[in-house]
């Protein structure tokens, strides 16, 4: 089994579905011989995170230049 990025990122994925899911992963990662899995997961989640912030800080942006308020529909609904 190869653990590579996309490895821990569903690890990481569980883990917002189901609270827990990553310790009791790396509890038996390590318990298997990977010494360094909590620490390649840990930098994993934290690059993500990052990655995550910055985009929604790019839609936030976005969100704040719209002028929802300021269009106004020429027709009535009937």
């Amino acid at each position: 089994m190869r653990l590579d990025k996309n490895f821990f990122l569903k690890i990481y994925g569980y883990e917002l579905t189901w609270p827990g899911f990553a310790e009791a992963a790396l509890t038996k990662l390590q318990g298997a011989g990977c010494n360094k899995a909590r620490n390649y997961y840990t930098c994993i989640v934290v690059e993500q995170q990052y990655n995550d912030e910055s985009v929604l800080k790019n839609v936030a942006e976005w969100y704040v230049k719209q002028d929802f308020y300021g269009k106004k529909v020429n027709e009535s609904r009937t």
